[in-house]
């Protein structure tokens, strides 16, 4: 299985590189090389996750999340822990490891949702009673 990942809405890549480029302008105008070098780490930054925009992936035997600079955070091993799905959250072993929020994309999480649940039978309930019904 290819790494499942979710990623960031195109639009909160672009006012990111946006407000990069406004703090540099503003800063080159007050002479402040300070936040102009501040404007600059942020507009790199905006820069790599256009290319490199994950905040979590899925793999075969890992949930990874990414922080804002794309590095590995935390690594879970899900295939030994009780996952649950709902209110648009992650949970592993009853703590949360993961919040939807609106600047990720709707699509990658509801891929990895599916794919979790598909995984997991616990939370796959209604396929294993269409089974059990069809099996009578």
């Amino acid at each position: 299985m290819l790494p499942l990942k979710i990623r960031y809405q195109s639009w909160f890549l672009a006012v990111n590189i946006i407000m990069a480029f406004l703090l540099i302008l503003l800063s080159w105008y007050t002479h402040s090389l300070y936040r102009v070098g501040l404007g600059a780490i942020w507009m790199l930054i905006s820069l790599n996750n256009i290319y490199n925009n994950s905040i979590l992936e899925l793999t075969d035997e890992e949930l990874i999340l990414r922080n804002g600079l794309g590095v590995v955070a935390k690594r879970y091993s899900y295939k030994e822990s009780r996952v649950v799905v709902r209110d648009k959250a992650i949970y592993l072993d009853d703590k949360r490891v993961y919040k939807h929020l609106f600047t990720y994309l709707e699509a990658d999480f509801e891929r990895i949702r599916d794919c979790l649940v598909l995984n997991n039978p616990e939370l796959n309930l209604d396929r294993h009673l269409i089974e059990d019904e069809l099996d009578s």
